[in-house]
């Protein structure tokens, strides 16, 4: 048998990037006047923007909280693993170093240690990452739709006609002043003030109001 080398590593970073987004993909206000429409029914919004969903999510004090909490699950399962990982190789060094000098019972009772070892590990990972899974889903159900109703009250209170989601389309280029992530998840945090990990007293409250001008 071989050597299991390295750890499992879960990374809390990567899983708020990957959050499964099932709330609505446009947020937008009611239909612009018949005079803004061209051509074959295609409708000129007379302000739009654009903004990453989980970019803004991301930038928020309250879910960089939270991810920060599972950054310590993580970094402590990783640990554990790292643990179970080394007892696994240190029996299998074992077992290669005394299989011609052992007795056959004694070689197959440290063999069958061995696949209890091996089988605790395979339990733990899948274990480990049903949690961090159930951490995920909590997070955007939890947040995901604060974020949509700051979005909305953005768009209407800077008379925005439509705002596209970046994270489910492809763009060759938007123009940056028509990107809202910081602008957002910065109203985001207006709305609901949370410290950031690590960051002073002072951070948040010295953090620039959102934009409410015209564009």
């Amino acid at each position: 048998m071989n050597r299991i080398s390295g750890t499992i590593c879960w990374s809390a970073a990567t899983l708020a990037l990957t959050i499964l987004l099932t709330a609505p993909l446009v947020a937008q206000q009611e239909a612009a006047p018949a005079g803004e429409q061209m051509g074959q029914g295609v409708m000129v919004a007379e302000k739009m923007g654009f903004l990453s969903f989980r970019g803004a999510l991301q930038a928020t004090n309250e879910v960089k909280a939270q991810i920060a909490d599972i950054q310590k699950f993580v970094d402590e399962k990783n640990t554990e693993s790292t643990q179970k990982i080394d007892a696994i190789n240190s029996l299998q060094e074992e077992i290669n170093a005394k299989a011609r000098s052992l007795n056959s019972e004694t070689l197959e009772e440290m063999r069958t240690r061995l696949e209890r070892l091996r089988t605790d590990l395979k339990r733990f990972q899948e274990d480990t990452q049903r949690e961090i899974n159930r951490r995920r889903d909590r997070l955007f159900q939890t947040y995901g739709p604060k974020l949509q109703a700051v979005i909305n009250e953005y768009a209407q209170a800077n008379s925005y006609s439509v705002i596209f989601l970046t994270d489910e389309q492809s763009f060759g280029y938007i123009d940056p002043q028509w990107e809202l992530t910081e602008e957002v998840a910065a109203a985001y945090n207006e709305k609901h003030p949370a410290q950031a990990p690590d960051a002073s007293p002072s951070a948040s409250e010295s953090a620039p109001p959102p934009s409410k001008g015209p564009r």
